[in-house]
């Protein structure tokens, strides 16, 4: 090789590696995993999970069923067309979840709205 192709190729691999790592610490929606189907369901909550970012819910006809619900920076709670915080949701209260199921079987929340606040 000749004494000029290598600094050319040098500086053409940091812009490369930079722009790597540029588009992966890119904050939206993309950064998470695929969403397989579209979710829209109503759940019953059965646990908060705030260390991890996460509900535990039933499916209010099958009571058995136990689905997780993953929480992250791009989901909107709602209650009465007011936003509230996640956390304020309770074990026994009724919601309706709208996302999309991931690869591990989590339903990822885009839009969670709760219906009924007194928990059964």
């Amino acid at each position: 090789m000749r004494k000029t192709a290598i600094p050319v190729l040098f500086v053409f691999c940091l812009i490369v590696l930079f722009g790597c790592l540029a588009c992966a610490a890119a904050p939206g929606p993309s950064r998470h995993l695929a969403q397989l189907v579209p979710v829209d369901k109503r759940v019953k909550i059965v646990n908060v999970d705030t260390k991890r970012s996460r509900l535990e819910v039933t499916e209010t006809d099958k009571e058995k069923t136990q689905l997780y619900v993953v929480i992250d920076g791009y989901t909107k709670v709602t209650h009465q067309g007011k936003e509230i915080r996640w956390t304020s949701l309770v074990k026994g209260q009724l919601i309706r979840v709208k996302g999309g199921l991931r690869i591990d079987g989590k339903i990822r929340a885009r839009d969670i709205q709760l219906i009924k606040k007194e928990p059964e």
